[in-house]
């Protein structure tokens, strides 16, 4: 059978921030904040945006690539990235591992081209070109996104990208190369060395202050923007001036690798994400170095979900926000709307409708079929909890066939939990579709952050996965308050996804109102003289009242 032929349909705002404004209104909502949203009161506000395809370029039926972005900056204003990758001797300490990512070890994984196949700088040098290839599909526009890459031992260096010394490029020129001018820097990296454009060497050891150092230097020369460091390391050293690193605006994500390297709250390469609001992300095996890289992110953005049609897929999410699905589509006019879920469980979607040319003619015998195959999964908002995050996850799991109904039950369902400073995901319940819905029982962790519901493919359907919303009342706690000559009083409080000014009111066990406030910066904090034996906190979320017992 033949492969279907991959198409590219660009849905990110190919032509800059101009595209998106002359569209609809509708069409690209922002997604504010949640209680929880890291940094939500210093970064943009995570935004899902569509913008349409040029018609010139429209995809052929087959495998056909949706691109868009979660991020308002890199519609919105410029972006540069810089790539900080570890070029010491030990880079050499581990080998034959599939770099490359096409499912074996062979001698497509020596990507420098130094005889040593597969080992851990060849799995930076893989990671590089993953991420410079996911920046290139979300940003056409030259004058938006840029890439430099500076490579460090114990000294650093910033490399050149074109003959003429330039130090930025935008991801996708390939301008007088085979393939883009980042990659072909990212190749050139050996023990020590930058071989392109200009050859430079850095002397042995490793030292993370002078490669932030020259980083940062280089990332100076740039007018404006958002600015990020993706630094690779599979070691550790001293990072001491991190002060000067948290005043630069720069986003710094790290990124261990291998069993010398540690993402370790108080070690360095923690310590320098944390300096700048990001998170330090632990590859323990060189080899998964690149799926880390290329699905790290931004810490706001739970995921990303595209439906065309009744078929629902998940979209791999970039550090910054860029987004990509691919589905299987025939010739036809089609809507697809990108769904982006922050952690708070908020959502915001875009749509927009584009044509699929018809494929080449088919070989003799071959057409295509009638219809899709397609699952859908509904996650119920959860029932208050005094937890982070609900014990209890409830939802349902449709699914049809050529536009059939097909049946759910038996199939397996995962609730998957992801823990602080980790971009992985770990399955922490299963349970089977009964009568199309589905309940996932757990014991919530201290080091969870956020959940989610997978549908793995089955029966020949394709996979299904939804982020599971906040519950309107979670993490709870009972305060005795002390504070100088004031009388003492206990505090209860909780996070809430209520809108700011509603109302809440505490009840004692007979029913009555014992205290009443208003929600104020995702928390409703209410006070009581006396403590109060099981209270219940009633919050008012538009024409309903949501309550919690202590």
């Amino acid at each position: 059978m033949l492969a279907p032929r991959r198409s590219s349909l660009r849905l990110a705002a190919a032509g800059g921030v101009a595209a998106l404004l002359a569209l609809a209104p509708q069409s690209a909502w922002a997604l504010g904040p949640g209680p929880d949203d890291a940094a939500a009161t210093t970064a943009a506000a995570p935004t899902v945006s569509i913008a349409d395809p040029d018609a010139t370029t429209a995809p052929r039926a087959g495998s056909v690539e949706l691109h868009g972005s979660t991020a308002a900056g890199l519609l919105s204003q410029n972006t540069t990235v810089e790539f900080v990758v570890d070029v010491s001797a030990s880079t050499s300490s581990v080998s034959s591992k599939d770099c490359d990512g096409n499912g074996k070890v062979d001698a497509g994984d020596d990507l420098n081209g130094d005889g040593s196949v597969g080992d851990i700088l060849d799995c930076e040098i893989g990671a590089v070109i993953a991420l410079n290839h996911s920046l290139a599909a979300v940003s056409p526009d030259v004058a938006t996104l840029r890439v430099g890459l500076t490579a460090f031992s114990k000294t650093a260096a910033t490399a050149s990208v074109a003959a003429d010394g330039g130090q930025f490029v935008a991801p996708g020129d390939a301008t007088g190369a085979s393939e883009p001018r980042m990659q072909v820097v990212a190749r050139s990296l050996k023990r020590h060395v930058i071989g392109a454009y200009t050859p430079t060497t850095v002397e042995g050891g490793t030292d993370f202050d002078a490669a932030v150092t020259t980083a940062l230097g280089a990332l100076a020369t740039v007018q404006g923007g958002q600015k990020w460091i993706m630094f690779i390391s599979d070691g550790e050293a001293t990072a001491h001036d991190l002060a000067t690193l948290k005043a630069s605006g720069v986003h710094l994500r790290s990124f261990a690798v291998g069993a010398d390297s540690s993402c370790a709250t108080g070690g360095s390469l923690a310590k320098m994400a944390d300096a700048t609001g990001e998170a330090c992300l632990y590859a323990a095996s060189p080899a998964s170095l690149k799926t880390q890289v290329v699905t790290a992110k931004p810490a706001a953005v739970a995921g990303v979900t595209v439906t065309v049609g009744t078929r629902t897929v998940a979209a791999a999410v970039d550090p910054l926000g860029g987004w990509s699905a691919k589905l299987g589509l025939v010739a036809g006019t089609y809507t697809a709307t990108a769904t982006a879920t922050s952690t708070s469980g908020r959502t915001a979607r875009a749509s927009r409708t584009f044509t699929v040319a018809a494929a080449p003619a088919p070989v003799a015998g071959m057409t295509p079929g009638t219809g899709l195959p397609a699952t859908a999964l509904r996650v119920a908002t959860p029932a208050p909890s005094k937890t982070a995050l609900p014990a209890v996850v409830r939802g349902t799991a449709t699914a049809r066939d050529a536009g059939a109904v097909v049946a759910t039950d038996g199939m397996t369902v995962r609730l998957q939990a992801e823990s602080k400073g980790r971009t992985t995901w770990a399955t922490v319940a299963t349970a089977k579709v009964r009568k199309g819905a589905f309940a996932l029982t757990w014991k919530p962790a201290n080091r969870a952050v956020r959940l989610r519901v997978v549908l793995p493919s089955q029966s020949g359907l394709p996979a299904a996965v939804r982020a599971v919303p906040h519950p309107v009342l979670s993490s709870c706690t009972v305060v005795h308050v002390r504070a100088g000559h004031a009388p003492a009083h206990w505090a209860w409080s909780c996070r809430t996804t209520a809108r700011k000014g509603s109302k809440a009111t505490l009840l004692d066990g007979r029913r009555h109102v014992v205290a009443t406030g208003v929600v104020r910066q995702g928390r409703v904090v209410l006070s009581t003289r006396a403590h109060l034996g099981h209270p219940t906190l009633r919050v008012a979320t538009g024409r309903h009242t949501v309550g919690l017992r202590f």
